[in-house]
């Protein structure tokens, strides 16, 4: 332990006797007017400045000489350090006294001053180090903002040394260390102790390890080399050091927590997926399996004999739920392109009038009006003639499901701003303001209609619209029912207008 009368400045000393000074001049100038017992208060308050400016040294060293110099300066025979009144014996020693209690006091409170301001600078360099660490993302960012901080604090270069997928040590491919140092920093992270230099293990090294230990295991090992030679450390700032390094630590967990979470979440989603899709999907395909499968057996019984009529009605039958099935696996399998983002657009040039058509000529309209409006100023857009037609039948699927037998549908298509904007309108139930978003999600159908459907179809229409750039959306139609909308992007539009 540091004595506390250690000089640290010898300029302290002389400011200590520049305040005696100071005091002497000034008692000079009233040593005629003032009691010598009143002209020592002033060199007291030199002693007082002194111990809470400069320490207990320098106030105790201007205890002394300001004793002395009152006595030859203000205590008669002047000049000489003789007394000829006992009594200022007395005084002196109480001065002394007084003046040295007031030195221990000042360096007291100076010394809890710089206690005080010592842990302000930790805390607000943990924190610091912990506000750079909330937000990382991955190692490389914690291995930043750790090799930043505590440089910054110990003044210091820093070497983290993380664990690799196989259980060892990784030294980073831009460093070199020599042997004394990778054998203590090996040593650390086998017995999670410190080593190196500042301790008696590896003292020789350059380098100071601590581990990054959790309670969940160690993450690595931390490195600390001093910049200026022959440092050590005090122990608040070894404190300070090993709060960092427990930082650190966590940070790593966190992010290795994180990860594991994130993973857990995807799985949980996967398997929500999977177990929907499979529920979705024994339903929707029991359906028209079976209706198919009970049209052929109806067929191919001779004890029963059919009527052309029948044997019609049965073909159409077989040939309606073929065609359900049909478009219910190729929702699933564009679904799959979706999800993959395996789905790429074939563009080329078409008109919008055409694959409006030849989606009205597939779809099963079943005799219900169908209004298409084409403006004149509609051009030519690309986009991919197969999958914008797979939307058009979706939409038009939704249209049919979702509104009476006797109300009409329309499609329009006109010029907008970007592109060309596609909007097919139904006087049917309409959709709430509050799931006009939800509409577009795998597998949700509306809990007020129960019209069959597996919930692909507009999610499918999302993606393939998405895909070629543009955007879909669902409104309310004025008077009730839906216009489901969607756009496609024409760039060429902008410089024609140019």
């Amino acid at each position: 332990m540091t004595s506390r009368f250690h000089i640290q400045s010898p300029s302290r000393y002389l400011l200590s006797l520049m305040a005696v000074g100071a005091a002497t001049f000034c008692g000079l100038l009233v040593r005629d007017l003032l009691a010598p017992t009143n002209i020592a208060m002033i060199y007291l308050l030199a002693v007082v400045l002194s111990a809470t400016s400069w320490g207990l040294g320098p106030s105790v060293f201007a205890s002394v000489v300001a004793v002395l110099t009152f006595d030859i300066l203000f205590v008669p025979p002047y000049g000489t350090l003789a007394v000829h009144d006992p009594q200022y014996f007395l005084t002196f020693g109480i001065f002394l006294t007084v003046a040295v209690i007031i030195s221990q006091l000042g360096a007291r409170v100076r010394a809890q001053i710089a206690v005080v301001q010592q842990r302000e600078q930790q805390s607000a360099a943990l924190y610091a180090l912990t506000r750079g660490m909330a937000f990382v993302r991955d190692s490389k960012e914690i291995l930043d903002t750790a090799t930043q901080q505590v440089n910054q604090v110990f003044n210091s270069e820093t070497l983290l040394l993380l664990l690799g997928s196989d259980q060892k040590l990784r030294v980073p491919a831009d460093r070199r260390i020599a042997e004394t140092a990778r054998d203590a920093a090996l040593w650390t992270f086998e017995h999670k102790a410190a080593t190196g230099w500042s301790t008696r293990l590896f003292s020789n090294s350059e380098y100071l390890f601590l581990p990054l230990v959790t309670a969940h295991g160690i993450w690595g090992v931390l490195g600390l080399r001093p910049r200026a030679p022959r440092v050590i450390l005090t122990p608040d700032q070894r404190l300070l050091l090993e709060m960092f390094v427990a930082h650190i630590a966590i940070a790593f967990e966190h992010l290795e927590l994180n990860a594991q979470a994130e993973q857990a979440r995807l799985l949980e989603a996967s398997e929500r997926f999977r177990n929907t899709l499979l529920s979705s999907i024994s339903h929707d395909l029991r359906t028209p399996l079976a209706a198919i499968l009970g049209s052929v057996t109806s067929l191919l019984d001779k004890r029963m004999p059919l009527t052309p009529s029948a044997q019609q009605d049965l073909m159409l039958t077989i040939e309606e739920e073929a065609t359900r099935l049909n478009r219910l696996v190729g929702n699933l399998l564009n679904m799959t392109q979706v999800e993959s983002g395996a789905l790429k657009p074939a563009r080329d040039w078409n008109s919008i009038e055409e694959v409006i058509g030849s989606a009205l000529v597939h779809a099963r309209v079943n005799g219900r009006a169908v209004q298409v409006t084409v403006d004149s100023d509609v051009p030519l857009v690309s986009f991919d003639f197969v999958l914008i037609e797979q939307v058009l039948l979706n939409l038009l699927d939704n249209a049919l499901k979702f509104s009476p037998l006797d109300s009409p549908i329309s499609i329009r298509a006109r010029r907008n701003e970007t592109g060309v904007q596609v909007s097919v309108v139904d006087c049917g139930i309409g959709i709430p303001a509050n799931e006009s978003q939800r509409v577009f999600e795998k597998f949700y159908r509306l809990p007020q209609n129960g019209a069959p459907g597996s919930g692909l179809g507009l999610a499918i229409c999302k993606g393939i619209v998405e895909a070629h750039g543009g955007a879909i959306w669902a409104e309310p139609r004025a008077g009730g029912g839906t216009n489901l909308a969607f756009t496609l992007p024409a760039p060429e539009l902008k410089n024609v207008a140019e």
